[in-house]
């Protein structure tokens, strides 16, 4: 038996008409890097992440820019990782399943990640962070440093974590991360589309226009609920006769 579940957070519409409008740029910094930003460990795992608003919801993400300067070691790679919001406005349940990693090839350039293929769709606020996978060092010089606008007004949306296994900080006047780190993303908002049915083993059957017609499956991992109580999905994988 079958039942309707409603995501909450990441949702999934597979329709061939499923985006209207054009791509947008949504970005707090005014794309001079004034310093940056560098966790200055040894911790693996440090992490900025910057709250972005897309309204109106939902919105597909479809790229990710991360702008890296000069300093430090510019070709190091990094993780670009999504996460919901908590009540409290910090990041919260990290909604992609996938290691999206990324690198620049040289010092004081853009980066930019397509990320259209993992299907990360949000009806609310969400955070976009990027992690050191390279342990910075006591100078932050081991890995690449990202840039930081901090010419007045200053949006100030973004949280710090020191080492994969401590907690999201926000930054404050008071620390070195203040300001808007150069972190953008492009969204393409969305039309319409259909709730999944969820089976007993969790996977997801809709409906496809895409596959001519083929029925599109699609593995959903559960990641609990959020502060509100709503519960949370991610896509795994999808396909024809999945």
């Amino acid at each position: 038996m079958k039942k309707i579940v409603y995501l909450t957070m990441l949702m999934l519409f597979i329709n061939s008409n499923l985006f209207a409008g054009n791509i947008r740029e949504i970005y707090y910094d005014d794309g001079i890097s004034d310093l940056w930003v560098s966790p200055y460990s040894y911790n693996k795992g440090s992490e900025i992440a910057v709250r972005f608003s897309a309204n109106p919801y939902p919105v597909k993400i479809e790229r990710v820019s991360v702008y890296i300067p000069n300093s430090g070691n510019p070709t190091s790679y990094f993780m670009i990782k999504v996460y919901t919001i908590n009540n409290d406005y910090s990041p919260g349940i990290q909604l992609d399943a996938w290691n999206i990693w990324a690198h620049a090839t040289r010092g004081g350039e853009w980066v930019n990640i397509d990320v259209s293929q993992y299907e990360l769709i949000v009806n609310k606020d969400f955070y976009v962070g990027v992690y050191w996978n390279t342990p910075p060092g006591p100078n932050g010089n081991n890995a690449q440093k990202i840039g930081l606008d901090k010419t007045y007004p200053v949006e100030n949306r973004a949280y710090w974590k020191w080492g994969s296994s401590d907690n999201w900080h926000k930054c404050n006047s008071n620390q070195s991360c203040y300001g808007d780190p150069l972190i953008r993303i492009a969204v393409s908002p969305l039309s319409g589309g259909m709730p999944a049915e969820v089976d007993s083993n969790l996977f997801i059957h809709i409906p496809s226009a895409i596959y001519h017609n083929t029925d599109l499956w699609a593995d959903f991992e559960y990641v609990g609920t959020d502060q509100n109580g709503y519960h949370l999905w991610r896509l795994k994988a999808y396909g024809p006769n999945f």
